[in-house]
């Protein structure tokens, strides 16, 4: 039984311990997702589900839609990433409207467009549970924020709504705002990265005046500046309730610091105000000071990169002596220097209520934080102060021994990137002997070296206070490793230890292990990413782990380790160790080779509720290698038994490859199953990625098609089968067993599967036929392209599941399909506008003979009354019926004329009016035939709504959107009908 089976087995019979579930990245295909999302409808246990990042098709929705209907347990539901449509967002409202007891649902950076929010709007008018709902980076325009508003307006219980990064701009806000001033229940609202400017935030302040439920609006990363400020100011004058305010990295300015001041000095109740990021400078400052030693409420103020000098400083002097109800006070990376520091120190010697003050990225050197660290000596409120990169040398440990001597309030210190050296270490070892309240200091990137590392270690032998050490990036020898080594041994309360880019070899990390880890009893986290460890350093980490029963996480990543050696020897060591009953494990580095037999063995021994992640860290071997180790990936990726799960993350450095192209190819898929492997990934700028084994995989023959042919592979099967009409918004029938819709399902995928080698062949016609159409302008060639073209379209679209490497390839792909639908359109046009001249002509000679028969009717009847008439008049009647005869013979009418003589010798020309009066009822008919054509859509044949200039083809609104979205495409002009 593999994984998942045991997995499906636990959720089915209530597993009372599989209470949360989280697959982020699972990979899993589309008939597992769909199995496992069918499995919640009879689940009583499970609270938080995460199914973030895992690509789910409409089918895979639909089984959760109907889950989430009879689910009474679950409350909150993650589906970030997972290229959810429309289609896939009616599935899911199907069930919000039927749950009660859903309260979160994330569905960001998704595609669900205005269809879609209409199903989600519709949903929560009728829910009366979800209380937060995500929708970040998703294609909302003015129509869907319009539908959704109806929603805010009626909800009663909607708390927290997320709309960032969508592109909002004036219009959208008008009709948000205005839904906000109805809505009785929003708590937060996150508005950050959109296209929000002064006008915006006009309709906004309006409607927050109103407003008497919210209480935590972040406008972060907007266009608002120091009119948009004013108008916020307005906010503080009325309004009562807003206690949070984000206005980080927008364009405010002095002006707008000093109408946001006006109001503020009013004591309104905001309690957190950011400013980061905005040119207020010194002027702003000196308004917003002035404000805030009247007000008694604010707590928390941003100021960070806001262009403030030493002259702002003085103005922070006067808000610390005068104010203390402030808390945090962040004015980082600004421009304050030795003289400021010495005027926020005089504020601190003062101040009885700051705890957290961050002072990062000025220059205020030793002299400045001699200044501060003597104002501390008798401040008793201040727990966290940050200092990085400030200049900072080993003279000034001297005033923190003299701190941490008589301070025993300080908790957090931060000196990264200073200039401490080695000759600093010995005051601080001096430091952290006498004090007892440091619990974590940072002193990463300072250049302490071997020597400065001893003097460290000699204060923390003593120490029983700090938790958390960091010292990466120091310079720290085989010499230095000893000494800490030594401090481990006996040090009894440090709990974490950062020891990154520091140039460890193996012979350190053997010293570090065997010397320190090995007798430690309380360190739980020891980073060494970075360093020069090869796979022999995993012989001493084995050594350690089969006595050290605490420590819990080891970080290799960047590393050179990878061998074939000790994966037995990690197995036994886990299985010894005795921290596999308490947490989490991760350890990094094990072969392919030996990872089966591992596995298999070590699965049997782990107890019940034990989670352990491998790390693989700093990879960097042969391509064939790596594809056939990667065999028993599948298998073994996300093993699941008794509550266990192994993650294997793979790192591949793409400089050993041959060739870029060949790299490409053989990585396809770049995953993250660690978040914080991932950070580092895109800090470092390496590339990761993965090979799968067609075997493994379980892929289809498909898969091993030539390259050539990959491009026509790239179009969806799913996104373009079926009829909008098929579906309700409600699900059709919900009698079935969940036996039967599981064969139904399976039906359903024989039949994909068969219309996939239809497609594939189609597709094969089409090239041939494009080639002949090219060359010999036939028109047979031209409809047999149309029909297969049509049959193609109507089954399959534009993969958006596919990997971005294939990305060019669809953008070709779909631009071939519509330039050879737009010539065969052009040539149907011409055709119909050679007939419809026809037409025009023949409607013309119509009208003269109807005109030349009254004329006829009423000499006839002059004749009857009793008047002989002339033979002048009768000549003239001859002459022209045969001109008559002879013009419809000129132009092949179909209209026949007979000549006849009546009694009196006279001619009488009879037309065969029934074939006349078919015929023009034919026309009529292919005339409005081919109008309502023409206003269909070209792939569903339903009615059209859009006819494009460019392409010269009328579209559906669905479509519309799923030709319109990729590279030129997008900017096609397109008419509403």
């Amino acid at each position: 039984m593999d994984e998942l089976e045991i997995l499906l087995t636990r959720i089915k019979t209530n597993d009372p311990d599989l209470t949360s579930l989280n697959l982020v990245h699972s990979r899993l295909e589309t008939e597992q997702l769909r199995r496992l999302c069918h499995s919640f409808r009879s689940n009583h246990t499970i609270i938080d589900l995460n199914l973030s990042s895992n690509r789910m098709e409409n089918e895979v929705t639909k089984a959760l839609g109907e889950s989430i209907k009879r689910n009474d347990t679950l409350e909150e539901l993650r589906l970030n990433k997972n290229s959810i449509t429309n289609e896939g967002a009616r599935y899911l409202s199907s069930g919000l409207i039927v749950n009660k007891k859903l309260k979160l649902l994330k569905l960001n950076e998704n595609e669900i467009g205005s269809e879609g929010i209409k199903y989600l709007s519709i949903s929560l008018q009728r829910n009366n549970t979800l209380e937060e709902l995500g929708l970040n980076e998703n294609p909302i325009n003015k129509m869907s924020i319009k539908l959704l508003s109806e929603s805010i307006k009626s909800s009663k219980t909607l708390k927290t709504l997320t709309l960032e990064e969508n592109q909002l701009s004036r219009d959208e806000m008008k009709i948000l705002s205005f839904a906000l001033i109805e809505n009785e229940s929003i708590v937060e609202m996150s508005l950050e990265n959109n296209r929000i400017d002064d006008e915006s935030v006009k309709y906004l302040s309006q409607a927050l005046i109103r407003n008497s439920t919210l209480k935590d609006l972040s406008l972060n990363n907007n266009r608002i500046g120091n009119k948009g400020a004013k108008y916020l100011s307005q906010i503080f004058t009325k309004n009562k309730i807003l206690l949070e305010l984000k206005l980080n990295q927008n364009k405010i300015g002095t002006d707008g610091a000093k109408l946001l001041a006006e109001g503020i000095s009013k004591n309104h109740p905001l309690h957190k105000l950011g400013l980061n990021g905005n040119p207020i400078k010194n002027g702003g400052i000196k308004y917003l000071v002035n404000a805030l030693i009247k007000n008694t409420q604010l707590e928390s103020l941003g100021l960070s990169g806001t262009k403030i000098t030493n002259e702002g400083a003085k103005y922070v002097k006067l808000l610390l002596k005068n104010n203390h109800t402030l808390q945090v006070l962040k004015i980082n990376n600004n421009k304050i220097g030795i003289s400021g520091a010495k005027e926020i120190a005089l504020g601190l010697a003062e101040n009885h209520g700051l705890e957290v003050l961050a002072l990062s990225g000025n220059q205020i050197k030793t002299e400045g934080f001699s200044s501060i660290a003597e104002s501390l000596i008798n401040n008793k409120t201040l727990k966290d102060i940050v200092l990085n990169g400030n200049q900072i040398d080993g003279k000034a440990m001297r005033d923190l021994h003299k701190l941490l001597k008589k301070n025993n309030v300080l908790r957090d210190l931060s000196l990264t990137g200073n200039k401490i050296g080695p000759k600093g270490m010995i005051q601080l070892q001096q430091a952290l002997i006498a004090n007892n309240s440091l619990e974590m200091i940072r002193l990463d990137w300072n250049k302490i070296g071997k020597m400065g590392v001893k003097h460290l270690c000699n204060g923390l032998v003593l120490n029983t206070k700090l938790k958390k050490l960091g010292l990466s990036g120091n310079k720290i020898t085989t010499l230095g490793m000893g000494h800490l080594a030594t401090a481990l041994s006996t040090n009894c309360c440090l709990k974490k230890l950062a020891l990154n880019g520091n140039n460890i070899n193996d012979e350190g990390l053997k010293l570090l292990m065997m010397d320190g880890v090995k007798q430690n009893v309380s360190l739980t986290k020891l980073g060494l990413n970075g360093n020069k460890l090869t796979s022999k350093s995993l012989k001493w980490i084995v050594k350690a782990l089969k006595v050290n029963s605490n420590l819990l996480e080891i970080w290799l990543d960047g590393n050179d380790i990878f061998d074939q050696n000790y994966g037995t020897e990690i197995e036994r060591s886990l299985t010894i160790n005795s921290l596999l009953k308490k947490g989490t494990k991760q350890l990094g580095n094990k072969d392919w080779e030996n990872a089966k037999k591992t596995f298999e063995e070590i699965i049997e021994l782990i107890p019940k509720g034990i989670k352990l992640e491998l790390i693989k860290g700093g990879i960097c071997f042969a391509r064939q290698e790596f594809k056939r180790a990667i065999k028993h990936y599948t298998r073994y990726i996300s093993i699941i038994k008794n509550n266990f799960r192994v993650f294997w993350i793979r790192g591949m450095c793409y400089d050993c490859m041959d060739n870029e192209d060949e790299a490409t190819n053989d990585f396809e898929t770049v995953i993250d199953l660690n978040p914080n492997f991932a950070e580092k990934k895109k800090l470092s700028g390496i590339n990761y990625g993965e090979i799968v084994d067609d075997e493994a995989e379980g892929m289809s023959k498909s898969s091993s098609i030539d390259e050539k042919n990959k491009s026509t592979n790239e179009i969806d099967s799913n996104s373009g089968s079926g009829n909008d009409s098929d579906y309700d918004f409600s699900e059709e029938d919900n009698s079935k067993s969940d036996s039967e819709d599981e064969n139904d399902n399976d039906g359903s995928i024989n039949k994909n599967m068969n219309l996939e080698k239809e497609n594939e062949n189609n597709l094969n016609n089409n090239g041939n036929n494009r080639n002949n159409n090219n060359n010999n302008h036939n028109d047979n060639n031209d409809n047999n392209n149309e029909q297969n073209l049509n049959r193609h379209l109507d089954k399959k679209f534009f993969n958006k599941n596919y990997q971005n490497e294939k990305y060019q390839t669809n953008q070709a792909l779909s631009l071939n399909n519509v330039n050879l639908r737009r010539s065969l359109e052009l040539e149907r046009g011409k055709k119909k506008e050679k007939g419809k001249g026809e037409e025009k002509e023949t409607e013309k000679e119509k009208e003269t003979e109807k005109e030349k028969e009254k004329e006829k009717e009423k000499e006839k009847e002059k004749e009857k009354e009793g008047g002989d008439e002339n033979e002048n008049e009768k000549e003239k009647e001859k002459e022209s019926e045969k001109e008559k005869v002879n013009v419809n013979n000129n132009k092949e009418s179909s209209t026949i004329l007979i000549e006849t003589e009546n009694n009196n010798g006279a001619k009488k020309i009879s037309n065969s009016e029934s074939s006349q009066t078919n015929e023009n009822h034919l026309n009529k008919e292919t005339e409005e035939n081919d109008e309502k054509e023409s206003h269909l859509c070209v792939q569903c044949k339903k009615k059209a709504i859009y006819y494009c200039v460019e392409c010269k083809v009328h579209f559906c609104e669905k479509h519309d959107k799923k030709i319109h979205r990729f590279g030129t495409l997008l900017n096609h002009k397109r008419i509403l009908l």
